[in-house]
């Protein structure tokens, strides 16, 4: 069975990190659904390692964290 990496971009802006983590949980089935047949490795999102207070621009910092989840 072939597997696939899938990254899912979930809005995080003025949300609350449990519904950040629903609708993940939505677009995981979604995903599952969507390539049903394949076996499916989920990138989590980075929510429990949050950046400092020296990082300007956070939205990019998690990006940065998810792109390089999927390199691996």
């Amino acid at each position: 069975m072939k597997t696939i990496r899938i990254f899912l971009s979930v809005p995080m802006k003025d949300r609350l990190w449990t519904d950040i983590k629903k609708s993940f949980e939505v677009m995981t089935e979604q995903a599952k659904l969507i390539y049903a047949g394949y076996k499916i490795d989920i990138i989590e999102p980075n929510g429990l390692d949050a950046p400092g207070k020296q990082v300007k621009y956070p939205q990019i910092w998690y990006l940065g964290r998810s792109l390089s989840n999927l390199s691996t």
